[in-house]
């Protein structure tokens, strides 16, 4: 789907891996292969064929719906990819633009932190009962039908064909009720993302307790009027350097450039920039993770 306007960008989920024992021994990128590509084609092909009869039989259903990127989070990626030195930057910020920003960072070492912005830049897709396409996928018309036994979106989808079809009647197949319905699947995925993510996170900070005290290679993620974002290289979590740590010094930060810089010493912190850290503080309760500079 790449060729028909899909926004083809690579899997950069973290995920545990195991010792025999069950326990978990490292935090490590989830491989995209070859095959997953496959799958995925096959439950689009589905998703499309699904919306198009809704859209013929009744117009009104369940769609997956994906919005236009605001201008806001339009110049807050320019203004990422500035601080990195990239010249590529998205000017309109459409379908086509967004695959042209992909493909020309491939091979990048700081791919992956590119493509984590470039996504944070769209807007999040959703459920709703009318149908206003599907701007990550180049889709005039896309739902959810290939999981009805873990989504309500896919189940209710299953009704309305089968309704059309006359398999099956369902009881209301109007507007209000599938619009009510849009906004609490919303509402629910939402919810579970968040305690899906703090979970993630709370293993991790965990596992990462043991290792405080120690030094990392870290990648600066973001630079703030605070301090520094970063993600340690060999367990992909982020943590955060605070300039009230860096002591003897008192650093200034460039929104422009997405910099900071020590008043005494014109040490200079930007985005991208490789730097050692020392896990210093994990605060399971509040989900933080606090780092010093490793000197």
């Amino acid at each position: 789907f790449h060729g028909n306007g899909s926004i083809d960008f690579t899997s950069n989920e973290s995920v545990f891996t195991y010792d025999r024992e069950g326990a978990i021994d490292g935090i490590t990128r989830k491989e995209s292969l070859e095959s997953h590509k496959i799958i995925e084609y096959f439950m689009i092909s589905a998703n499309i064929c699904a919306a198009d009869f809704i859209e013929k039989h009744g117009k009104t259903g369940m769609y997956r719906v994906h919005d236009i990127p605001a201008v806001r989070d339009i110049e807050e990626f320019n203004a990422f990819m500035r601080a990195l030195g990239l010249e590529v930057k998205l000017k309109n910020g459409t379908n086509a633009e967004f695959q042209r920003v992909l493909s020309s960072i491939k091979g990048n070492p700081k791919s992956a932190m590119i493509e984590r912005n470039l996504l944070r830049a769209m807007k999040l897709a959703k459920y709703s009962e009318k149908n206003s396409g599907h701007f990550g996928l180049g889709l005039p018309s896309y739902t959810h039908f290939t999981s009805p036994i873990r989504r309500y979106a896919d189940v209710l989808v299953h009704r309305l064909i089968k309704h059309f079809l006359g398999l099956e009647a369902m009881k209301d197949t109007g507007r209000e009720y599938l619009k009510e319905a849009a906004a609490k699947i919303c509402d629910c995925e939402e919810r579970s993302e968040k305690a899906e993510n703090d979970m993630f996170r709370l293993f991790a900070l965990d596992f990462l307790k043991s290792r405080m005290g120690g030094d990392f290679e870290a990648v600066i993620t973001k630079v703030t009027k605070n301090g520094l974002l970063c993600e340690l290289q060999e367990y992909p979590v982020e943590g955060f350097v605070s300039f009230d740590s860096m002591y003897g010094d008192y650093f200034v930060f460039d929104p422009y450039t997405q910099s900071a810089t020590g008043r005494r010493t014109k040490k200079k912190y930007r985005t991208g920039d490789s730097i050692s850290v020392i896990i210093c503080r994990v605060d399971l309760e509040s989900l933080k993770l606090e780092l010093e500079l490793f000197k």
